[in-house]
């Protein structure tokens, strides 16, 4: 029988499937279930450096994306510091498999201590979200790259756990920026994050909430960029954001992700669809005669020039003759 078992920031998981951080591990029976149905990890529901103001403001209504308004509702800091270091240590109790802490923050402020506390409430490893945007047209590309580098240097210094960085698609250069990254010595980099999407309501002309759970479509990005960086650089990587299937699941750790991170399928299919997930991914490594994941990651049938060619490409090209 094949074998799922593998590591990701130095831990041993049993599975390279990693639930993202959202409302389902905010609650431990979930997360329960999540790790019964073959989860290798899970990534805590983050803490926010801040409250999200203005969200009394946004209009969401339950048509427009089943869910929306308890996810609206969750965003931001659910749990204050205290409690989120007291359920860290609940959730260690509960489940066996390795607990990620995440945190979402833009400076370093009043987190130096706090992060520290995370490994004696229990966290393996922490996995920060960074979301810079740029808000002004004074604000350079570099700049808010040189920004993002000194923040993650900062706390990986402090840091007495394993560090993974999430970040978004919009970067200027991403192969200079996740090189950057990882000369801060961080142990893993989670692509991508997918931001919290704004829309508007044509009837009421009132703000509302885009669809929070992301498409199959957005999947292309991800293996694109999971098959480029991996070649490129010598941090781990993590797919996350567009996987909805154990075909996905495959074809991100053939482009060389060391792990797979899933979230927004589980919601529209529930929870139980992890071990379909599972059993898919297993099936097809027996199908193939592979016995550890190790087997086929990152070993799509070509050169690594075809495939750093084949990733890069972003025109169609004409048919020749």
């Amino acid at each position: 029988m094949a074998s799922l078992k593998t590591k990701y920031l130095g831990l041993e998981l049993k599975s390279p499937l990693i639930i993202s951080s959202s409302t389902l591990t905010g609650k431990v029976d979930a997360i329960k279930e999540l790790a019964e149905n073959g989860a290798g990890a899970v990534v805590l529901k983050s803490l926010f450096e801040e409250d999200i103001r203005g969200i009394d403001d946004i209009s969401v209504t339950e048509e427009i994306q089943p869910g929306t308004d308890i996810w609206m509702q969750n965003v931001g800091m659910e749990k204050k510091p205290a409690s989120y270091l007291a359920f860290i240590g609940e959730v260690k109790r509960q489940v066996d498999i390795p607990v990620i802490a995440s945190i979402n923050c833009h400076s370093l402020k009043d987190w130096g201590d706090y992060v520290r506390h995370m490994k004696e409430a229990g966290a393996d490893a922490l996995e920060i979200n960074l979301a810079p945007m740029a808000e002004d047209v004074s604000f350079r590309s570099q700049d808010m790259e040189k920004q993002a580098v000194k923040l993650v240097a900062k706390l990986k210094k402090e840091l007495d756990l394993p560090l993974a960085v999430k970040i978004g698609s919009n970067y200027t250069s991403l192969p200079h920026f996740t090189a950057e990254l990882g000369h801060t010595g961080i142990d893993a980099l989670v692509l991508f994050n997918r931001f919290w999407q704004p829309d508007i309501n044509i009837e009421k002309m009132t703000f509302s909430t885009g669809i929070p759970f992301s498409a199959e479509s957005e999947l292309a990005e991800t293996l694109r960029w999971t098959g480029l960086l991996s070649s490129m650089i010598k941090t781990e990587i993590s797919a996350s954001r567009g996987v909805h299937t154990p075909e996905d699941v495959i074809k991100l750790l053939l482009a060389g992700a060391g792990t797979v991170q899933i979230c927004s399928v589980l919601y529209r299919k529930g929870l139980t669809y992890l071990k379909e997930i599972t059993e898919g991914l297993e099936k097809w490594m027996e199908a193939k005669g592979f016995e550890t994941v190790d087997d086929f990651r990152g070993r799509v049938k070509t050169s690594l020039q075809q495939r750093r060619d084949f990733y890069r490409q972003l025109q169609y090209t004409n048919p020749k003759g």
